[in-house]
């Protein structure tokens, strides 16, 4: 690999995704060599830019992934040309992302003390909130509430 492995996660029973860099690969474990290689932003991100994926979440055939500068992603593995970037975008660095079990939404964390959910139908934030550090009186924050993993309530939409 060219850079830093950033996330891993399987797809189905027999594939392996692999964000490095700008790009998520997808190994089947039953051959040796990679299948599918899924470019970050619409087919194509230069590794000129420093976009590198920060985290990914899979559900069934569709990989969300999040950025470094704060965007959003989702990949269809079966047509990796079909990769849309959202518009919207967190204030700083991306560096968590959950797939919805069942609904069509995803909730991305980050850097920016922020967990935005996006509606993936019209790839729009639907809702957003903005973690608060516990000593709001303090001149300087020692560990910053930086969000680090999102993740649903199962059988609901709470974040």
């Amino acid at each position: 690999f060219s850079s830093e492995i950033m996330a891993v996660g399987f797809v189905g029973e027999t594939k392996l995704a692999v964000a490095c860099g700008s790009t998520i690969y997808i190994y089947d474990q039953r051959f040796a060599g990679i299948v599918t290689r899924a470019e970050a932003v619409q087919g194509t991100i230069s590794q000129s830019t420093g976009s590198e994926i920060q985290g990914m979440s899979i559900r069934g055939d569709f990989i969300a992934y999040v950025d470094e500068d704060g965007h959003l992603g989702i990949c269809d593995i079966t047509d990796p040309e079909t990769s849309i970037r959202f518009a919207g975008t967190h204030d700083a660095l991306a560096s968590c992302v959950c797939l919805h079990p069942e609904e069509a939404i995803v909730a991305t964390g980050g850097i920016d003390q922020q967990v935005l959910v996006w509606d993936i139908a019209s790839e729009h934030i639907v809702d957003s909130f903005k973690v608060l550090a516990e000593d709001t009186e303090a001149k300087q924050l020692v560990n910053p509430p930086f969000v680090y993993a999102v993740d649903f309530v199962p059988d609901e939409t709470t974040v």
